[in-house]
């Protein structure tokens, strides 16, 4: 018997169609209702014609299979961001939902893991997970699902197509005032971590991201032009960017061979080196709340706007793929060009006067 439910978005109503046969559960979400109603009577149909479709791996496969074969043939083959990132949050879908089969883990079970995920309190600090951070948990589970579905074919369908990512508010994203940028360098340069000042100088001047700059090996960095090549960008696209003439200065005196890091680590100089503690005191010495690292990137793109630099410009500095990442910024970029209106208006005033 399938269950259709109605699920409002900021778009509008979509439907989502859930049919139940003999140990197996497929969800859909269509845009009309009668489309998710014809679409189970349909489904219901062929599996009660082809007993086989009804995805006899699902039953035999738990979800701790599909993370452990994730882990194993996929994982490698990722960024090295996404290789560090995504192990402790498959480690916590194995925790909660391993033993359950893939036939069993359907949209409701994720929806109601979204809330559980929402009501997390964070490992540091106060509040709970933001809907950014969940969003990504059930990305990551979205990508796990759609390769058992695709390529492994496990499951049918991925069932994440029938639940809604949570709302994400980009108007708590903040840059930093010119006096705050001051004050935070000025701590920076009090620092007692070697590396904190040229990183954060890094994020400020070029958008980068955190991992793109402390990943950073030496043969990405040509000193005497003054420039970085990010090669493993979260989107897979190598850029290049200019370095100021101070951190230029800053890693002169550094400089190692072509595969040694930039900022390798205080234990092992093969990974990346830790500034956590570093960046917090920072922050505090500077008076600066409700800031973090990767806002850095945020106010890089908003001086740029500010600035009048065009969306495509803001695309190709952050390396985003299409604008629609950087329209956010859009509206500064309408304060500067009207800004340059009221002045040039000033000009045409006092010619007519």
């Amino acid at each position: 018997m399938a269950t259709i439910v109605a699920r409002p978005g900021k778009t509008g109503t979509r439907y989502t169609a859930q049919i139940r046969t003999k140990g197996h559960t497929e969800a859909k979400t269509f845009s009309t209702k009668t489309a998710a109603k014809d679409w189970a009577r349909r489904r219901e149909i062929e599996l009660k014609d082809k007993p086989h479709l009804a995805g006899t791996e699902a039953h035999k496969r738990t979800l701790a299979d599909a993370i452990d074969r994730y882990t194993k043939d996929v994982l490698p083959s990722l960024s090295d961001s996404a290789q560090r990132d995504r192990p402790p949050i498959l480690a916590w879908w194995r925790e909660h939902y391993g033993k359950t089969t893939l036939a069993a883990f359907q949209a409701p079970q994720i929806a109601e893991a979204r809330d559980t995920l929402r009501r997390t309190p964070k490992q540091r600090g106060t509040g709970t997970l933001t809907p950014a951070t969940v969003n990504k948990r059930l990305l990551i589970l979205s990508h796990l699902l759609s390769t058992a579905a695709k390529e492994w074919h496990w499951i049918p369908v991925n069932p994440m197509a029938g639940v809604n990512l949570l709302k994400v508010d980009n108007a708590s994203e903040r840059y930093l005032s010119k006096e705050e940028m001051a004050a935070l360098l000025r701590a920076c340069r009090e620092s007692e971590s070697p590396y904190l000042l040229p990183i954060v100088l890094v994020a400020l001047t070029t958008g980068a991201r955190d991992m793109e700059i402390r990943g950073l090996r030496w043969r990405d960095v040509d000193l005497e032009r003054g420039t970085v090549t990010f090669g493993r960008t979260k989107n897979g696209e190598t850029r290049s960017a200019g370095l100021v003439p101070e951190v230029v200065e800053l890693l002169k005196p550094r400089k190692g061979a072509p595969a040694t890091l930039v900022f390798p680590g205080k234990v092992n100089p093969d990974k990346p080196a830790l500034i956590r503690t570093a960046w917090e005191t920072a922050l505090q010495r500077a008076g600066i709340e409700g800031f973090r690292f990767h806002d850095l990137r945020h106010t890089a793109a908003s001086y740029l706007a500010m600035s009048g630099a065009t969306l495509p410009e803001l695309a190709g500095a952050l390396g985003h793929k299409t604008l629609a990442m950087v329209k956010r910024y859009s509206h500064l970029n309408e304060q500067h060009i009207r800004s340059v209106t009221d002045r040039l208006a000033a000009v045409v005033d006092s010619a007519d006067a």
